[in-house]
């Protein structure tokens, strides 16, 4: 027990405590000074209720000692008003007096008092009650500290949560959006290769039909031609051969001759022509070869959609799940395949190509 009260005395008592006591007898005054100045407490007086509530908001004290009976304002007067005021309202108070009823004790309590201590005054009652409120005013500041302390951490960490949260909010509406921005480049590629698809597709039937009715007609012509040159060639031999070569037989000759030569050329014609129309593109064949996607990559039409969406380099990396520097090759590639030198200029060509969802 010495130890434990050697323990609370060095914690409580110091220059820097303040305690001021209130009471209407010198008498009283000068023992209670005497008492708790013994101590290391800093003491200050009053002798009259007004006079202790001026001390008190001037400069509030750590603990006060208050007389109940004091003429004009009495000891639960004045601590109902120091109560009232914000600034002393959380000062603890102790009661002192001759009285002794409990009726006394119980009104002291419910006004706001900590404690009671009875005249004649015992020194080590006096001393034990003080340091024991001290100790526990001394505890609740402590108290309010950590809770204080522990409220700003916690208003910390909630803003922390706060921001963190308004982040990922941010990055769950940008990968919506990137996502949204995937789907859309792939529907724009979907279709770009449907119509491709399609136009492939048309162009290789239009193409076996018009060889087929090409071929069909110079086949039916040279057929035509070389029985028509077979047909002379008999006429010609019969003609030699019957004849001891008189004018007539000459005619006929000459005539069967010139006509053998105009099939010949008729066959040559057809047979250029034939070439010719083979080798030469149809209308369709040249807008698909004309077609800018049929010189690019899925991948580079992919990086071309969105170049000209606006995208920067790591944006369209993100997306497409690329190195920025990749993306940057692939943009070199499409510019020198489409013959083009600057970014404005790759711009207007995806656009009057119809290649973008502008």
């Amino acid at each position: 027990m010495n130890r434990i009260g050697a323990e609370m005395r060095s914690k409580t008592t110091s220059s820097q405590t303040r305690i001021l006591v209130v009471d209407d007898e010198p008498v009283n005054l000068h023992l209670l000074v005497r008492i708790l100045s013994s101590e290391g407490y800093e003491v200050r007086t009053a002798s009259n209720g007004e006079a202790a509530i001026k001390e008190a908001q001037a400069l509030p004290p750590d603990l006060i000692l208050l007389d109940i009976m004091m003429p004009g304002m009495d000891g639960f007067g004045v601590c109902q008003r120091l109560k009232e005021d914000e600034d002393t309202c959380d000062i603890p108070l102790i009661f002192i007096s001759v009285l002794d009823q409990t009726a006394d004790k119980l009104k002291g309590f419910s006004c706001g008092g900590v404690d009671y201590i009875t005249k004649p005054f015992q020194h080590e009652e006096v001393l034990s009650r003080v340091r024991t409120h001290l100790t526990i005013r001394r505890l609740q500041r402590r108290l309010e500290g950590q809770n204080e302390a522990l409220e700003k951490q916690v208003q910390a960490r909630t803003a922390e949560l706060t921001r963190s949260n308004v982040a990922l909010q941010e990055e769950i509406a940008r990968r919506k959006r990137h996502e949204q921005e995937k789907d859309k480049l792939l529907d724009l590629l979907r279709h770009q290769s449907d119509q491709l698809r399609s136009l492939t597709v048309g162009l290789i039937e239009q193409q076996q039909d018009r060889q087929e009715t090409l071929l069909k007609v110079l086949a039916e012509r040279i057929e035509r031609n070389l029985t028509s040159l077979n047909t002379n060639l008999h006429h010609t031999r019969s003609a030699l051969s019957a004849g001891n070569g008189g004018t007539l037989t000459k005619e006929l000759v000459t005539s069967n001759f010139n006509g053998l030569s105009f099939l010949l050329t008729e066959i040559l014609n057809d047979t250029r022509q034939a070439i010719a129309n083979i080798r030469q593109p149809s209308p369709d064949e040249v807008h698909l070869e004309n077609t800018p996607l049929l010189h690019l990559s899925t991948r580079e039409r992919e990086v071309l959609q969105l170049v000209v969406d606006g995208k920067s380099s790591a944006e369209i990396a993100e997306i497409l799940a690329l190195a920025p520097g990749t993306v940057d090759t692939y943009r070199s590639r499409i510019m020198k395949k489409l013959g083009i030198n600057d970014l404005p200029s790759l711009v207007k060509f995806a656009i009057q190509h119809k290649l973008t969802s502008l």
